[in-house]
């Protein structure tokens, strides 16, 4: 009984904590990424605005520096794509998040469209910031994943429905029919959810 009450209070596993690679980390930033979150980590050369000082000490959230290395980025992301094992250009797109460091993509197959909700929903439930799906069916996607309740998904289609949705719902699942769109516009539409 002795050793567990020894036992650190209120330490969170490294693994959980969701790393904001932004170099200015402002309010809104904040309210959209770090909604729930009791860690946050920023690059130790990242600005914080006061407005996202007040906000961290409001959500009772704390702010850890890190330095963001690639290497950690990869092992710790904070963004996951998942896509649809047969889908060429979805394969594509996600395999080129994954060489890439700047927002920390953790690239996954789905096996069907009920496996892609399912590992949405573990995704956030793990702690990461957005999951970003391809899928041919969106729509059901999205509804299944929307019914967990930390959950908010939403279907969009393009950069005007991004933008649209990170204001109005502050999305943490996004998801894209793969099927009309080419390599470059899934790849734009990325990095802008990643913010």
């Amino acid at each position: 009984m002795a050793a567990a009450a020894a036992a650190p209070r209120n330490e969170v596993p490294a693994t959980t904590n969701l790393i904001l690679t932004d170099s200015v980390v402002t309010e809104s930033v904040l309210a959209e990424k770090a909604r729930g979150q009791p860690v946050v980590e920023v690059g130790a050369r990242s600005i914080v605005t006061p407005s996202a000082t007040d906000w961290l000490r409001h959500n009772k959230v704390e702010l850890r520096r890190v330095a963001l290395s690639s290497k950690l980025l990869t092992a710790r992301a904070n963004n996951q794509a998942i896509f649809p094992g047969n889908c060429p250009v979805a394969t594509r797109v996600c395999e080129e998040l994954g060489k890439s460091s700047e927002c920390g993509w953790k690239t996954e197959a789905a096996s069907s469209t009920e496996d892609a909700a399912a590992k949405a929903i573990q995704a956030i439930d793990q702690g990461v910031a957005v999951s970003l799906v391809f899928s041919g069916v969106p729509e059901k996607v999205a509804c299944l994943a929307n019914r967990n309740e930390k959950v908010r998904a939403a279907v969009v289609g393009s950069v005007a429905d991004i933008e649209r949705v990170q204001k109005s719902l502050q999305a943490n699942v996004y998801v894209i029919s793969a099927v009309s769109k080419n390599d470059f516009e899934l790849l734009r539409m990325a990095r802008l959810i990643a913010g």
